[in-house]
C-alpha cells in the first residue's frame, strides 16, 4: 500500500517498517472510535456523540500533518541519515551510512568526517572497517584500505553487503577475478539486492567471462522487476556486456543510459566523462548520438 510513496533509495523499507506492523492496531483502533462516537450513519443522528466525534477528527487532521511533517526526511537517504544522526549524535548507522552516502557523491572530505566519527564511537565494527577501507581505497590509499576492509570482514563473514564493499575495493585495484568473487558471495547471501547481481555481471565482463557476465546480467533484471528497483548501472553494465553479443540491444542501453546523464539536475565532471564514453560506444557501434 505505501510502497513508492517514499522516495528513498529503498522504498520497500516502507511496507516493512510503516504499513505492516501497523494493520492490526489500526483495525483494533477504529473498531474502538466506532463503539466510542456511535453508528456513523447521518451525521445529524442523535446516536452519534458529538464531543468524541471532533476529538477523533481533531486527532485525524493532527495526524495527517504530523505525517506530511515527517515525510520530509525521507525525501532522499541523505536527508534521513542527517536527521537520524540529529536525532542520536552517537548513532553508528547514521554516521556509517552518512560516510557511505556522501562517497557515492565523491564527497571525500565529508566521508572522512563521518567514518573518523564512526571508527571514534566502534573502532572494531565491521561495517565501519570495511566502509572506511574502502574510503581510503578512493582516495588514493588502496592497499590501506584494503587491509582494513578485509579485516572489518573477518568480523563478520556472512554480511553480504560487507562483500559487496570489499568487491569495490577490488575494482579499484583493478583486480576483477577478486572483485567478482566477493560480489558473487555478496549476490548469494543476499540474492534479493539487485545491485550485487549487476556488479557481479561487471566485474565478470572485465574479468574476461561475457557469457558468464550476461547470465548474472539477466539475474540482476529478474531481481531487479521483482523488487521494482532501478539504477542507471543497469544500463551501464548491460550495454557493455552485449556489445558484442546482441549490438542493437547494447545501442538501446547506451542511449538509456546517456539520456539519463543528460536529464541529470546537478552535472558533474563525473557525468560528462560518462556521457563522452556513451556517445563515443555508440558511434562505434554505428548509432547516431542524440
Amino acid at each position: 500500500m505505501t510502497l513508492g510513496l517514499l522516495p528513498g533509495s529503498t522504498p520497500i523499507v516502507a511496507d516493512r517498517f510503516l504499513y505492516l506492523p501497523s494493520v492490526g492496531l489500526c483495525v483494533l483502533l477504529s473498531m474502538a472510535i466506532r463503539r466510542l462516537i456511535g453508528e456513523v450513519r447521518d451525521i445529524e443522528s442523535e446516536q452519534i456523540r458529538k464531543a468524541p466525534t471532533l476529538a477523533f477528527a481533531g486527532l485525524v487532521v493532527l495526524f495527517a500533518v504530523l505525517t506530511i511533517w515527517r515525510n520530509e526526511y525521507w525525501k532522499d537517504d541523505l536527508r534521513l541519515y542527517y536527521r537520524m544522526a540529529d536525532t542520536d549524535p552517537q548513532s553508528l548507522l547514521a554516521a556509517v551510512n552518512l560516510g557511505l552516502m556522501h562517497m557515492t557523491r565523491l564527497e571525500a572530505q565529508e566521508a572522512t568526517v563521518d567514518f573518523e566519527k564512526a571508527l571514534a564511537i566502534a573502532p572494531d565494527n565491521a561495517r565501519v572497517l570495511v566502509g572506511h577501507g574502502l574510503l581510503l581505497a578512493e582516495t588514493g590509499k588502496p592497499d590501506e584500505g584494503l587491509r582494513q576492509a578485509l579485516r572489518g570482514l573477518g568480523f563478520e563473514p556472512k554480511e553480504g553487503s560487507l562483500h559487496s564493499l570489499v568487491g569495490r575495493i577490488y575494482i579499484i585495484k583493478g583486480d576483477f577475478d577478486r572483485a567478482s568473487a566477493h560480489y558473487r558471495e555478496a549476490a548469494r547471501l543476499q540474492p534479493h539486492v539487485p545491485g550485487n547481481h549487476f556488479l557481479l555481471a561487471y566485474t565478470l565482463l572485465h574479468a574476461g567471462h561475457r557469457p558468464q557476465a550476461a547470465r548474472a546480467f539477466e539475474q540482476g533484471l529478474e531481481v531487479a522487476r521483482m523488487m521494482q528497483w532501478h539504477h542507471p548501472v543497469v544500463e551501464r553494465v548491460g550495454a557493455e556486456v552485449y556489445t558484442d553479443l546482441d549490438p542493437p540491444r547494447a545501442i538501446r542501453y547506451w542511449e538509456s543510459y546517456a539520456a539519463s546523464l543528460r536529464s541529470a539536475p546537478e552535472p558533474s565532471e563525473a557525468r560528462t566523462s560518462e556521457l563522452r564514453q556513451a556517445e563515443e560506444a555508440l558511434t562505434k557501434l554505428g548509432a547516431k548520438p542524440q
